[in-house]
């Protein structure tokens, strides 16, 4: 079963695009490699982090082959929170979801006027994300 919250669209979930760009953020090593296969199954090329340090050095140096980034919430170093200001500061229209296991309202309203597109609820299937990953690169950015 996945929960997806996400601001309102009317986007498609099929996407003819191959080959998008998904960088994922995860400190867990077993949940980023399942996340790094699966997507990559689905048709994704995948750039990984093991934290939010480490994805801000990644996305400043290959940031036009990233379309959208998928990150945890609660990380050491920089939590998802952070590093999403970090990498809005390199590019003010980044796209960017967030994975957490707190599915508060509270939260979720917090994630999402910071920015997010969508928040993934865990637990997920890898196939689902890939679906809403895809749709939501299609969005326009805000500013």
């Amino acid at each position: 079963c996945v929960s997806i919250a996400t601001k309102p669209s009317s986007i498609s979930d099929n996407d003819p695009r191959p080959g998008l760009g998904v960088l994922v953020v995860e400190d867990h090593p077993q949940l980023r490699h399942s996340l790094c296969e699966g997507l990559q199954a689905c048709g994704w090329k995948v750039w990984a982090a093991k934290d939010g340090r480490v994805a801000v050095d990644l996305y400043s140096r290959v940031r036009d082959s990233i379309d959208i980034v998928l990150c945890d919430v609660q990380m050491p170093q920089l939590d998802g929170p952070q590093t999403l200001e970090a990498l809005q500061a390199i590019n003010l229209d980044v796209k960017f979801c967030f994975m957490t296991g707190d599915a508060s309202s509270q939260m979720l309203d917090r994630l999402l006027g910071r920015g997010a597109l969508c928040i993934f609820i865990k637990p997920f299937r890898v196939k689902d994300i890939a679906s809403r990953l895809r749709a939501a690169t299609r969005r326009r950015p805000r500013r």
